[in-house]
This record gives C-alpha cells, structure tokens and sequence, in this order.
C-alpha cells in the first residue's frame, strides 16, 4: 500500500513539472505568477535542518530526509520502532530565471522557494510592403 501512495506522489509531481521520489505524504504545488516562479512543499514531520535547495544543470532540486523514533512503554510491553526515508524533487526552470535571486523559506512544514523569472522584452512592430508598379520593376532590370 505505501508504494501505491509514492507512486500517486511521483505521478503528481511529474504531472506539475518535475521529477520526484520518496516522501508518500508531501505535496508540491509550483506556480508562475506576475514574473515570480513558487514552489510550495507540505513536508509533514520534516525538520528545516533536514532540507536542502539547490540549483543544478537539470533546475531546482529540493532533497531531504527523515528518521523517526518512536518507543512505547507500557505495564506490560516495551514496543521501540524506527523509520527512515529520504526525498528527491528537481523542477526545470524557464530559460530566463534569476537564480541569483532565488529565495526560501521554511514555516510550519512548508518550504517556500521563489525564483523570479524575467522574459525579454519582445519586440513588434509592423513592416510596411511597398508596392511596385510593372512597369518600374521593367525599367529598373533593363538598364
């Protein structure tokens, strides 16, 4: 059953623009608006100090980890039982990010990265089409 969950996870990741694996329960939503690119990672139960942003050749890859411990003492039983699992996501970046500009933050399991993202300025301006008269265009190739 976890892998089912993982693979929703990949599916949705790829879906939105990126590669994923590991981490069954986060959820990325990565959106462009007014020239900023954001990214938003729920992270249940990941600490700051277990996250790393990068950039690479391949875009913004977020990678981190978790290990948990959980003991159980009763009258009766002692029951102690670890888990551990790491998480991998790259997202391309458009051709005209600033990287250099590049921001996250890390509030209450939620990792926010912001890349602003600049496109040229696309110039357009229409060419007139002159018009020949034949009998220019005549003149002008027999002499």
């Amino acid at each position: 059953m976890a892998n089912a969950g993982m693979k929703k996870d990949e599916n949705q990741a790829e879906a939105q623009g990126g590669q994923s694996t590991g981490l069954q329960r986060s959820q990325w939503k990565i959106t462009e608006k007014d020239g900023q690119l954001t990214v938003c990672a729920e992270l249940p139960g990941i600490n700051k100090e277990d996250v790393k942003v990068e950039l690479t050749p391949e875009g913004l890859t977020i990678t981190g980890g978790y290990k948990r411990e959980k003991k159980e003492r009763q009258r009766l039983f002692y029951r102690s039982g670890r888990s551990y699992g790491a998480f991998s996501h790259t997202i391309p970046l458009p051709e005209f990010a600033q990287v250099d500009n590049a921001k996250a933050t890390f509030e209450n399991g939620v990792l926010t990265v912001s890349v602003p993202v600049f496109e040229p300025e696309r110039r357009r301006r229409e060419i007139p089409i002159e018009a020949r008269e034949e009998g220019s265009q005549a003149q002008s190739t027999a002499a």
